[in-house]
């Protein structure tokens, strides 16, 4: 049984919650190293900057690999301006987890000019400038759910933490692809991190908001663009030279983080649940 399912003893304290997440980090931590140990150097696809469609229209290289990142802008806006200007800002929404919402949609927008910069010239180089706000967006999701569904206080500090293990693991596979050595292993992990635990939280702790929905379409956008992506050039070939995969791919993942914008202006308050209490027992802590 879920644990959303039930309710939590008056003894779970929110300082074991804390105790049990750190010591899972602790965990993560372990595995990572012993990954390193035990799994052999992984080198990107070979081929990888080969996409399908390389058609250079009014001037612009790869042109719909280029352009298919305005949705990433266009999301990123919108869910920036919901919470400081819109919604969000009138509902009594922790200050710690609009933030950490905030910060996904920056990195949303930020990786739109990141992803469109790469597209111009795809070569190791630039597609670094690609993956550093890309590592950054899932780590900023899970700290913000972590911060919605478990406490804000535990969200906050991991936040930094998780931001920086990303951007040094992406910096790494930088490194080794500029000394001929290319290892992706780091950066693999820091995008499997958000992908299993955003998961686990959503399941295994209680929801206080409506818009589940949101999410099982985010998870089906995201798979969706993972397939397309792979099918790159056969996608292309099918549609005869229409659209690519990997143009596909970003525009399923544009409405894939969409769906995070519609859940935060489409959610409703269904009953005070852990992370309430979380909010009373943090607070608490530090008066």
């Amino acid at each position: 049984m879920f644990l959303a399912q039930i309710d939590f003893p008056n003894d779970y304290t929110q300082k074991q919650i804390h105790r049990y997440c750190y010591f899972t980090v602790g965990l993560v931590v372990i595995v990572f190293i012993l990954a390193h140990v035990i799994i052999p150097r992984i080198n990107q696809v070979e081929g990888y900057h080969n996409y399908a469609d390389q058609r250079f229209i009014l001037g612009i290289p790869f042109f719909f690999n280029v352009l298919s990142n305005i949705p990433f802008l266009l999301v990123g806006i919108l869910g920036m301006h919901l919470l400081w200007f819109g919604k969000m800002k009138e509902e009594k929404i922790d200050k710690i987890e609009s933030n950490l919402y905030a910060a996904f949609f920056f990195f949303i927008f930020i990786g739109g000019f990141g992803s469109g910069f790469y597209h111009l010239d795809p070569t190791n180089f630039t597609l670094l400038f690609d993956r550093l706000p890309l590592s950054a967006t899932g780590m900023s999701l899970l700290s913000a759910i972590i911060a919605e569904r478990i406490s804000p206080i535990l969200a906050r500090n991991l936040f930094f933490p998780l931001i920086l293990f990303s951007a040094l693991a992406t910096c790494f596979w930088g490194f080794t692809e500029s000394q001929g050595a290319g290892d992706i292993r780091a950066y693999a992990f820091v995008n499997f991190l958000p992908a299993l635990f955003i998961p686990i939280t959503l399941l295994f702790f209680p929801k206080d908001y409506s818009g589940t929905k949101y999410f099982v379409k985010l998870v089906i956008f995201f798979f969706i663009s993972r397939v397309a992506e792979t099918l790159d050039k056969k996608v292309f070939a099918l549609t005869f030279h229409l659209i690519s995969g990997h143009t596909i791919k970003h525009l399923t993942l544009g409405f894939a983080v969409f769906q995070i914008y519609l859940y935060l202006k489409n959610r409703q308050l269904q009953s005070p649940s852990l992370k309430e209490n979380a909010l009373i027992n943090d607070n608490s802590e530090n008066v």
